[in-house]
């Protein structure tokens, strides 16, 4: 392409003090492929409340997706570590959270993320979603570490799963993990509980003395 096709402005403006005129010419992007690849590899923080790709108006796939989400636990326990598996076909995209109930807040901390993926700042959290890094393949092999907060009673993973760059599938969700070792004694029913195997004693107890008086 010449240059002169290539500008796409041209200013000129005249500097009193400088006695001279000077002109501000525009020339459109060289590599305007390579920019719209760089680009297609990036996710937004803007697509952290709804994880929709930007992809130029690209719908989702119908649900339900080819794909499915794993945890290495059903139960939580703040600060213990959990890994997550994205399983199914092979995929390029991805961006992943942990959210609770309604809330589009993403929670706890992702940890050091695997080959070709990296952190997503979300919600103010630096480490609060893991994405692409690039369009290499990631698959089932792919693992992610991600630890609860201590205010977490129950959170679910969710995740946009991209093949290609027009193919994707949202809302693809875990089963939901609710916290372990947090529920509390009731003292009341305990005793009640207790109390009751031992009346019962104490009633064939005194049966049999009577028997052994009479």
């Amino acid at each position: 392409m010449s240059l002169a096709r290539r500008i796409t402005h041209f200013h000129a403006f005249f500097l009193p003090n400088r006695g001279c005129l000077c002109f501000f010419v525009q020339i459109n992007d060289r590599f305007p492929k390579l920019r719209r690849i760089a680009q297609s590899h990036l996710t937004p923080p803007s697509t952290c409340v709804d994880m929709m790709p930007r992809h130029g108006g690209i719908q989702p796939q119908p649900n339900p997706a080819p794909y499915t989400i794993q945890t290495s636990s059903t139960t939580l326990q703040p600060g213990k570590p959990i890994t997550v598996v994205i399983k199914g076909p092979d995929y390029s995209g991805v961006l992943l959270e942990a959210r609770s109930g309604s809330d589009t807040k993403a929670l706890g901390t992702w940890q050091t993320p695997p080959s070709n993926t990296k952190f997503l700042e979300c919600s103010g959290n630096q480490q609060g979603a893991i994405t692409h890094a690039n369009t290499n393949i990631k698959n089932s092999s792919t693992v992610y570490t991600w630890t609860p907060p201590a205010t977490a009673k129950s959170i679910f993973f969710m995740a946009t799963v991209a093949q290609q760059r027009a193919v994707f599938w949202v809302n693809v969700k875990s089963p939901t993990l609710t916290q372990s070792g947090g529920t509390s004694l009731d003292v009341n029913n305990s005793a009640e509980r207790s109390g009751t195997p031992v009346l019962i004693l104490l009633v064939v107890l005194m049966a049999n003395v009577q028997c052994l008086v009479a």
